[in-house]
């Protein structure tokens, strides 16, 4: 049978190695021996993250899974939806999952969505739904997407200055096209955002 590239079974050194790595001369070391995951804004429809996990960890959290559910047990990332929500685990606005290697260390998320707060957890999932945590990330807000609506009438101009800069930037010389072509990319940007997201719903096993 053929497991998914997710799934980990832990050999007996992987097992008892939970020291911290030695650092290479000159270099840093490739973990410390810890269980974390951190999660980091990148623009308005991406955040980054990555994460260590302890191989004692590892070990611990495919025993939580029932003797069942830990023959093709995979690592997921579960991103949350947690805008507006005091989190707790349970209660998020929506989420996704992520099939991941946990050595991988790291993974630029596309969330499909913008101006939202964000939590990604890690940890196995078994082929019949059963999740078991390993690690939890920090609340992450995405960048906002648009104009500000915030106006600072200390530095604002009038709208004839406004166009007498422009046209003093070259404006003029770059032609209309090129506002035209902004604004059509502005409204193909809105589009993209009302189609549905490409992630995998938690739970659904696709």
């Amino acid at each position: 049978m053929v497991k998914n590239p997710g799934s980990l079974t832990l050999t007996k050194t992987q097992t008892a190695r939970t020291s911290i790595p030695r650092a290479d001369k000159g270099g840093l070391p490739g973990g410390y021996g810890d269980t974390k995951i951190v999660a980091l804004p990148r623009d308005p429809l991406w955040i980054y993250a990555y994460w260590e996990i302890n191989p004692k960890d590892m070990s611990a959290t495919m025993k939580k899974l029932p003797p069942k559910s830990r023959d093709g047990a995979a690592w997921i990332l579960r991103v949350h939806d947690i805008t507006g929500v005091k989190f707790t685990g349970s209660n998020s606005v929506t989420s996704f999952d992520i099939f991941v290697a946990p050595e991988s260390g790291s993974w630029h998320i596309n969330c499909g969505r913008v101006n939202r707060v964000w939590c990604v957890d890690i940890g196995l999932s078994g082929p019949d739904g059963i999740f078991v945590l390993a690690a939890r990330s920090n609340a992450v807000p995405t960048p906002r997407f648009g104009i500000s609506p915030i106006v600072d009438d200390k530095w604002g101009i009038v709208e004839k200055d406004f166009y007498r800069i422009m046209k003093l930037s070259g404006a003029d010389d770059i032609g209309a096209g090129s506002f035209s072509t902004a604004r059509l990319m502005l409204e193909r940007w809105k589009e993209l955002m009302s189609l549905p997201s490409s992630g995998t719903k938690a739970g659904s096993g696709k």
